[in-house]
């Protein structure tokens, strides 16, 4: 109940309005929208009063200071994220802001590139799961499948596994890793749909995560430059350079 309060309490839509100009579209799934066919996503919406009730049916007591308390726990945790992103940084004091609105005494905590993103042998913070809540990118090629290594439980980095995967947040569904196992061991479209589709439910159903927006990827080219064709991969632009003319 906690985490869908926390949730319900992040104005998404604003973000994007207010921080992008309402250039990008908020993510609905860590599965981008650009691969249509494998979308089946709840998003959640902001509801600010909702987020206050499940809080206050859940036992979590407001104090003088406005910040939240159940059983002698004060609600309270820290949010990290990278230094020198200064949209990261404006985007991390909105969410801080946002939570203090349902009760919730949040700490920004910022690290270098290096702290965050080293491998788990270096101890980076989240390879080694060192944060409590964190604010980060991710990007998948052209595939679904591209969540299985942010999201199946076996991803989780640690030393039985070498540090490999990219399941940060460390959680674990047997419903995510049954949709996401489907997904990956047939060709069959209609079947790989409906895998995804469910990974999509049970991701939400789960809530461990909240995709904010989908980013927006800019390119500068020359007028005279023909038949350019951005690329909704993380690739570069030059998958199609073989097709490119200049007139």
């Amino acid at each position: 109940m906690l985490l869908e309060a926390l949730r319900l309490s992040i104005d998404r839509v604003g973000l994007v309005q207010s921080l992008l100009g309402g250039k990008a579209r908020v993510a609905d799934s860590p599965i981008p929208s650009a691969l249509t066919g494998y979308h089946e996503a709840v998003t959640p919406a902001y509801d600010l009063a909702r987020a206050n009730q499940i809080l206050d049916q859940d036992g979590w007591v407001r104090g003088p200071d406005g910040i939240r308390s159940k059983g002698g726990r004060r609600l309270t945790f820290s949010l990290t994220s990278a230094l020198g992103d200064p949209l990261r940084q404006s985007l991390r004091d909105r969410l801080v802001a946002a939570w203090r609105m349902v009760g919730a005494d949040v700490v920004a905590r910022d690290g270098h590139n290096s702290e965050l993103f080293s491998g788990f042998d270096q101890g980076g913070w989240l390879e080694r799961g060192q944060f409590e809540a964190g604010l980060w990118t991710w990007s998948i090629g052209p595939d679904p499948d591209g969540v299985y290594p942010i999201d199946h439980s076996s991803q989780i980095p640690s030393t039985g596994n070498q540090g490999r995967g990219a399941n940060f947040g460390r959680f674990q569904s047997v419903a995510i890793d049954q949709s996401l196992d489907r997904g990956r061991s047939t060709l069959d479209l209609p079947a790989r749909e409906h895998a995804y589709q469910a990974f999509e439910q049970a991701y939400a159903r789960l809530g461990a995560e909240l995709p904010l927006y989908e980013r927006m990827l800019t390119v500068l080219a020359t007028p005279r430059l023909h038949n350019l064709e951005l690329n909704p991969t993380p690739a570069t632009t030059m998958w199609n350079a073989a097709d490119w003319w200049v007139g």
